[in-house]
């Protein structure tokens, strides 16, 4: 059936009056990336607020009362600039440091600081992650109240008390900056906490707190970390294994610091990490076994109410205990709104509910919208409410063990083509078992959470717990099983898939108006579908010819060590130290991300003790230290002293010379015997050596770059 087209191209069947949340929700997203992006000040948006606020008010009395489209149309248009403007407004006042008391302002150094345990404390091997809301610092004349967050990493040591919500402790000490990214395409550490509001952090030794007072800042978030830590121990009680345990506490409670790195690597390689973190599908299956088991005692309307409140009240402990993840956040609200529309009888529209949802979560805070979580989890309702019942016409099982496996198998489906274009590109891998795993994955853990549930409920019955706790470690086990199995499989994922912001932007909208199309069959749909495809491809065909012609040599920073990537086209060398080859973290954290922005597919790691192998021009000199010549560039890497003045006749010209571990040579005396650019010191230097060559090299006018301080140094051959 083909629908009739409107005058402006778009199909008659699109009707957008009945969304309205869905463009209040787009405004005000719009207007708050305005103002992170921006910095717009506050003092004309309240001006403009107030004049297009106005403006709504009076085109809509004249179009309603003259019924006239055209002051409906622009009442409509200036209420959607106030919403805009409201985003920004909202974002402005919800930005810290925009306060005049905020930390970030202080500028004498400051010798002391109080302040609170303001959020959940976070457990690692050798120490305990802490937010603190700062209350006071003592600068070298006074105490002063000032306002802001510091992330604190509390060193662990024998018998020491672990820090709880609440605590007040006094801190000797200057919170420091976080650094920016120092390698090309890493994580930008900065840039997170400051998305959380947290501009400063330090590491703490024991000595240098102590706690002074408890005053939690909200008696519900305390009393449910409480709750939390004891359900917690619930679960270390009964759940056989240390790993077992670790996977419980996180899908249970959303307690991911104890899980190992080989099991999130292999989950994450299946397409099922998800699992491992509270989402909404723990929110789903909470409310729907307690809305139908409650649902059947409840006869009269009375007791229907006190369900729905019940009802509520679990969910909303839940989020809390959980820790209030955005995505769990999303899933509770949700729920509230489908339940209080339900209660009220009124028609929903799930479209305008996840915008509804999206709106409020964003009034609350900002800059959610910045957070993966919240993006992937409202990308992946989209996608179930948008496809999945679609998807699941095409076979019709009349069993009802097929038709669940179906609807399991279409839902996946459908988040993950919503997930993908956000996937791709935070991600940089596809798995390409996804649909195989998440089918065994969310299947067994469905049980998993129905039993963990089961065993938080009743642990105090004897027995009982023990039998609950096996079964869930067998359940664990079997779930375990299945995703270790899939990520050994052959082309189990595919890596190294860089797409732009832009890249994205048009996978998704090619998904959308191919969804379009095949609803309403209008050829513009097609038309628009099919050309953000072709850009899609003309960008990536310009990425890939720019990366086939690129030559670049860099001296990655990294921890204690050296390494040097030499990149031609899409291959790359690495001439590093032994213990990088072996410390894997290292280098996915500090080069992979640099590698798979430039597209590499062929590696070389070479140790520098093997440099012969290395498939470049090299040479050794009689102390053992490194010539390389890369594509004119001509580079001297010194580790060991050198007698210059005893082999060389005259100076010798380098382009760069790269000093490593310490050693022992004064800048004058490469000075004398060289003639070279600039010096370079990587991070296999001790801070004491890099800051006494960098004033002995301002001393001599030697241009001096130091990896550690100022990030990797990078070079690009003809440029």
């Amino acid at each position: 059936m083909r629908h009739r087209p409107l005058s402006n191209g778009i199909p008659a069947m699109i009707k957008w009056a009945p969304f309205i949340f869905i463009r209040i929700a787009v405004c005000f997203c719009a207007g708050i990336l305005w103002q992170i992006y921006s910095s717009y000040p506050i003092a004309p948006l309240l001006v403009l607020i107030a004049v297009f606020s106005i403006l709504f008010l009076i085109f809509h009395l004249v179009g309603t009362q003259k019924a006239a489209n055209l002051f409906i149309y622009l009442a409509g248009f200036s209420g959607l600039v106030s919403i805009f403007l409201l985003g920004n407004l909202i974002t402005y006042q919800r930005t810290e440091t925009n306060q005049p008391n905020h930390l970030a302002h202080v500028k004498q150094p400051i010798v002391y600081y109080t302040g609170v345990i303001s959020d959940f404390v976070v457990e690692k091997p050798k120490h305990y992650n802490v937010i603190l809301r700062v209350s006071q610092v003592r600068t070298q004349q006074k105490w002063q109240p000032v306002t802001g967050k510091v992330m604190l990493m509390l060193r662990k040591e024998p018998g020491m008390k672990k820090p709880g919500y609440g605590d007040v402790l006094l801190f000797k000490g200057q919170p420091l900056l976080p650094n920016a990214p120092l390698n090309p395409n890493a994580f930008n550490y900065k840039e997170y906490l400051a998305h959380q509001q947290i501009y400063h952090q330090q590491y703490v030794w024991p000595g240098q707190y102590k706690v002074i007072n408890y005053a939690p800042p909200s008696r519900v978030m305390a009393g449910s970390i409480w709750f939390r830590n004891y359900l917690n121990s619930v679960l270390k009680e009964f759940v056989p294994g240390a790993r077992n345990y670790a996977i419980a506490t996180a899908l249970v409670l959303g307690m991911k610091e104890y899980l190992d790195t080989d099991i999130k690597a292999a989950y994450t390689r299946t397409g099922t990490t998800h699992v491992l973190a509270v989402s909404g599908l723990h929110v789903a299956l909470l409310f729907f076994a307690l809305n139908t088991i409650l649902g059947k005692l409840a006869k009269t309307r009375q007791q229907k109410l006190l369900v729905f409140l019940l009802l509520l009240v679990v969910m909303w402990l839940y989020g809390f205990v959980t820790a209030l993840s955005p995505s769990v956040l999303r899933a509770v609200v949700m729920f509230t709104l489908l339940s209080v529309g339900k209660q009220i009888k009124r028609r929903r529209n799930m479209y305008n509910i996840l915008a509804a949802t999206a709106f409020g979560l964003l009034v609350f805070n900002p800059f959610f919208l910045l957070d993966v979580g919240f993006q992937l989890s409202f990308a992946a309702v989209l996608g179930i409410v948008l496809w999945q019942p679609r998807l699941s016409k095409l076979i019709n099982f009349k069993n009802w063990l097929g038709r669940k496996l179906w609807e399991g198998v279409t839902a996946s489906v459908a988040a993950q083509l919503a997930t993908m274009p956000l996937a791709l590109y935070y991600f940089h891998q596809f798995p390409v078992y996804f649909l195989v795993a998440n089918l065994f994955a969310i299947i067994i853990s469905e049980f998993i959470l129905y039993v963990g549930f089961i065993l938080l409920a009743v642990a105090w019955v004897p027995r009982l717990g023990e039998w609950l706790g096996w079964i869930m470690g067998v359940l664990l086990d079997a779930m375990n099983s299945v995703v270790l199995l899939m990520q050994s499989w052959p082309m189990a994922i595919i890596e190294s898939i860089n797409l732009s912001m832009m890249q994205a932007w048009l996978l998704a909208a090619a998904f959308l108006f191919t969804t379009w199309f095949l609803l309403y069959r209008h050829k513009l749909l097609l038309a628009v579908a099919s050309g953000a495809i072709v850009v899609f491809s003309g960008l990536q065909f310009v990425k890939q010819q720019e990366q086939r012609q690129q030559k670049l040599w860099v001296v990655y920073n990294l921890k204690n060590a050296s390494g040097l990537g030499f990149i031609q086209g899409q291959q790359a060398y690495l001439l590093t130290d032994s213990t990088l080859v072996k410390n894997a973290p290292d280098f996915t954290y500090n080069i992979q991300p640099h590698w798979g922005k430039l597209g590499i597919t062929e590696v070389q790691f070479t140790p520098f003790k093997n440099v012969s192998n290395l498939a470049i021009p090299t040479f050794t000199t009689p102390a053992g230290n490194i010539g390389v010549v890369w594509h004119g560039v001509r580079i001297l890497i010194l580790k060991n002293p050198e007698q210059f003045s005893s082999v060389l006749a005259s100076p010798v010209s380098f382009d760069y010379i790269l000093l490593q571990h310490n050693v022992r040579i004064e800048p004058a005396t490469l000075q004398a015997n060289f003639k070279f650019k600039a010096l370079i010191l990587d991070s296999s230097n001790k801070p004491w050596y890099r800051k006494q060559i960098a004033q002995l090299c301002n001393r001599q006018q030697i241009s001096v770059y130091d990896v550690s301080k100022r990030g990797a140094f990078v070079y690009q051959s003809g440029k």
